[in-house]
């Protein structure tokens, strides 16, 4: 997996479309802080968008009965395919990495 870094300028167009193609995805967040080590913030949690508002210098993750908010990213990372988005990593003000990983939703066989 590499994550290729985002220039700053570039956030909100990026998230803007990647919020207009998401699909059916759920999503897991981790979030990793200097000296703290990780903490699991969300798991399976169905994801309705990824935004970044420049106005306010905050970067957020939308999900049902979820929004994690991040303050004055200083940096975005993404693993992306020309045709898909697998992880998010921002870096908060603080320095702790903020790990966001797409989930494709589990597809059950009709019963029978």
């Amino acid at each position: 997996m590499s994550l290729n870094r985002i220039d700053k300028p570039q956030w909100q167009p990026f998230f803007d479309r990647v919020s207009r193609a998401l699909g059916a995805k759920s999503v897991d967040i981790d979030i990793v802080a200097p000296g703290l080590g990780g903490e699991a913030q969300a798991r399976h949690i169905a994801l309705m968008g990824l935004s970044y508002d420049s106005k306010d210098d905050l970067f957020a993750v939308i999900g049902e009965d979820l929004e994690h908010n991040i303050e004055h990213p200083r940096e975005i990372r993404v693993d992306a395919m020309l045709d898909s988005l697998r992880e998010v990593d921002v870096v908060d003000a603080a320095g702790a990495h903020h790990r966001v990983k797409l989930v494709e939703p589990l597809l059950l066989a009709p019963p029978s």
